[in-house]
């Protein structure tokens, strides 16, 4: 059970704390207990016109899986941004 977040400081002056929220919603709802997971997780974004992306990549599995989410935000985004699970703590950062 997730016990505490962070986001690196890259992060969180990039993208607002709905988003990251977002990321993490992803994480908790989607694929924790759905799938086998590494300790390390890597995630591309993409943002069109009023959408927000989050694609989840397991090459070592090739599993890829597509979040679409409407947004009005225009976030600077750069890929991959990779989330990490470890005694309960979690980080979000660009690599």
């Amino acid at each position: 059970m997730t016990q505490v977040s962070y986001a690196g400081f890259c992060i969180a002056t990039s993208l607002s704390q709905e988003l990251i929220k977002t990321m993490w919603e992803v994480l908790d709802n989607y694929l924790k207990g759905v799938l086998p997971l590494e300790a390390e997780l890597t995630f591309d974004l993409f943002r069109r016109v009023a959408i927000f992306t989050i694609q989840y990549l397991d090459q070592q599995n090739s599993i890829s899986i597509v979040f679409v989410y409407a947004t009005s935000e225009d976030p600077f985004l750069t890929n991959p941004v990779c989330l990490i699970e470890e005694s309960g703590m979690e980080a979000i950062w660009w690599p």
